[in-house]
């Protein structure tokens, strides 16, 4: 007899909840391997009941809505708020790439984390971090998503500084936290206007009333630059894009699952689960598309001249969010999934391979110092290369299908997003071959690079698994030209409740298609082996570093002028009205109190002179003022 598909739904979040209770609350064993199976199994099972799911809910079908709600979140007034789960065909495809990669990557860390000194905590905040994301994208109403919003926040805060007696870890747990909540500052505007005109939250009624026009257009737009501007903070876009570089203070595996599959898309599938909204706003969609092109290009420039092999990654993320954004700017919320899908599996492939690497190394992360690894660990070197040429779009790979998708896109906007974005494919070339050749090829430049040993199986398991993928999953959404399946852009289509938003992408014609993919692929590969012959044979500090080259690996002294700018004149001004009102209101008040009570105390002590006549005296007087008060009233 089949489930209903309420039950199964919400065992998909109570799966990896149970799994953090059971590691965080009843186990906590400081067996790694104990807390890691336990983990994995639980993230494994989220993966087998979504299975079966999908397998419920057929492509032909829309959007599915849980009948009953799972209980009620609040209420007042007129506003109740349910917990209540949905499948949508947008959704499917998030809960396939959260729950499958994240527990390929739970099992490498089982493996990664086994000589942990407490590996029972790191289980149960990545069990509760994937059940947060899971609830992100399964509630119907922006409630919910807000919940799952703010669980992955705090999450991402415990995850990245979980080797916290290291001031810095400690320190980007925090930075990632806090700005992340100043993002978060447009997702309740947004949520406090939409509720004020819609009475609802629900959002397969708001594409119905945003569809109806009969809200005035400047509700939409707040909600829509609301949304935006959260997603800037969980997504990474420029100005709240510094704290996830910084997040590589946590163990790899965190990278790995914030930067691929789970917490640095949210912004992006929320865009795209709530797309009619943002359909009819042109002015958010012209920032959504600069400032993807922004990113994109200041954390390409960014990544050419780092040494820390994460901090390669971490920069290569937010250039790769940079383009899922242009996407969602061009009016292509099919090309960005696609893209979130593919960057998925190529990147938790590459920070995974970067661990093995580390681990390999002695945990050490600089490029600087290693140098012929493919000698020694031949599956790491051979999964690793098969990210790198998905991520600079070789030919046939995923990479180079959801590349292609959103250049089209981009040049159907205009020949100079086209090529600002063309620019930026070819700079990610350059510097992730950069990192791949000073990594694996060449001699050994330190003595940990010249005995270094490959990974254990369960580590090595999820790269192959990945490696697959980062090749062949970009055949799922194939150009016209190949006359092939078109899978992802017929999912969105069918995931706004019926509704189709006004505006056409565009399309390329054929032969444009074949000159763009040839001049772009071209392109790529003849800066990716340029990169190869350049830094194939390494030889640190050989020439004078460049102006350029310093301000790149200073990170454009971004967070310098963030210190300048907002974080120095807020500590100024705060510590200013703090000593005001610490100095002379509170304190002030305080004083006052005690001397006051100081001061009547001695008034009145000098009426306590313990003679029984004086007492007498004092009464009588006090007799005499009552009643002559007393009189004068009555008068």
């Amino acid at each position: 007899m089949d489930l209903p598909l309420e039950p199964l739904l919400r065992w998909i979040i109570l799966l990896p909840v149970i799994g953090a209770i059971l590691n965080g609350v009843f186990l906590r064993s400081k067996n790694g391997i104990l807390s890691g199976l336990l983990g994995t199994a639980a993230a494994v099972g989220a993966f087998i009941v979504t299975l079966v799911v999908i397998g419920r809910v057929p492509d032909s079908h829309g959007t599915v809505l849980a009948l009953d709600p799972w209980f009620t979140w609040m209420k007042t007034g007129d506003l109740e708020v349910a917990f209540q789960l949905e499948v949508t065909p947008l959704t499917r495809v998030m809960l396939l790439v959260v729950t499958g990669i994240g527990s390929l990557i739970h099992l490498y860390a089982t493996g990664y984390m086994s000589h942990d000194k407490s590996p029972w905590r790191f289980f149960a905040y990545l069990n509760l971090f994937l059940a947060a994301m899971l609830s992100l994208i399964l509630s119907s109403n922006l409630v919910g998503v807000f919940l799952g919003w703010e669980g992955v926040g705090l999450c991402s805060y415990l995850l990245i500084g979980f080797w916290f007696e290291k001031d810095e870890n400690a320190a980007a747990g925090m930075k990632a936290f806090v700005t992340n909540r100043v993002g978060d500052l447009g997702f309740v505007l947004a949520l406090m206007v939409i509720f004020a005109y819609t009475r609802t939250f629900e959002m397969s009624k708001l594409v119905e009333i945003a569809q109806a026009g009969q809200i005035p257009a400047w509700v939409w737009l707040t909600a829509a630059a609301g949304i935006f501007w959260a997603s800037t903070g969980k997504s990474a876009q420029i100005p709240l894009y510094v704290w996830l570089p910084d997040a590589m203070a946590g163990p790899t595996p965190v990278s790995a699952l914030i930067h691929a599959a789970t917490m640095v898309t949210s912004g992006v599938f929320l865009i795209t689960r709530v797309w009619p909204i943002f359909a009819g706003q042109p002015a958010v969609l012209d920032v959504v598309l600069w400032g993807g092109l922004a990113t994109a290009w200041i954390a390409a420039l960014t990544a050419l001249t780092q040494r820390d092999i994460k901090k390669v990654l971490a920069y290569s993320t937010v250039s790769q969010l940079g383009f899922m954004f242009v996407a969602l700017g061009c009016g292509s919320p099919a090309a960005a999934l696609f893209h979130v899908v593919t960057h998925a599996c190529f990147k938790a492939l590459l920070f995974l391979g970067a661990g093995s690497v580390i681990h390999g190394m002695h945990e050490k992360q600089d490029l600087f110092e290693m140098g012929g690894l493919r000698h020694h660990m031949k599956w790491t070197h051979l999964t690793f290369l098969a990210g790198v040429l998905a991520i600079i779009g070789f030919p046939l790979t995923s990479g180079f299908f959801s590349k292609d998708m959103i250049i089209a896109k981009a040049m159907i906007r205009g020949a100079v997003p086209g090529m600002l974005l063309i620019g930026a494919a070819l700079v990610t070339s350059f510097y992730m071959v950069r990192a791949y050749t000073l990594a694996f090829w060449g001699e050994a430049r330190s003595k940990e690079a010249a005995h270094a040993h490959e990974s254990s199986p369960i580590m090595l398991a999820p790269l192959v698994v990945l490696a697959v993928l980062s090749i062949f999953v970009g055949w799922f959404e194939t150009p016209e030209v190949f006359h092939g399946p078109t899978k992802f852009s017929n999912w969105v289509l069918q995931s706004w409740y019926g509704v189709s938003p006004a505006g056409h992408e565009g399309h390329l014609s054929h032969a444009m298609e074949w000159i763009l993919m040839g001049v772009v692929s071209a392109l790529s590969l003849g800066v990716a082996w340029y990169s190869f012959t350049k830094y194939r044979v390494f030889r640190h500090g050989g020439s004078k570093a460049t102006a350029l080259h310093r301000v790149s690996e200073n990170k454009f002294y971004v967070d310098e002028i963030y210190a300048f700018l907002i974080l120095r004149p807020l500590k100024f001004a705060t510590g200013k009205v703090t000593k005001f009102v610490d100095v002379y209101v509170i304190n002030g008040f305080l004083h006052a109190l005690r001397d006051g009570a100081r001061i009547s105390g001695q008034v009145l002590s000098l009426f306590h002179t313990g003679s029984v006549q004086v007492y007498g005296w004092y009464l009588a007087v006090g007799t005499v003022l009552v009643l002559l008060f007393v009189r004068w009233w009555a008068v």
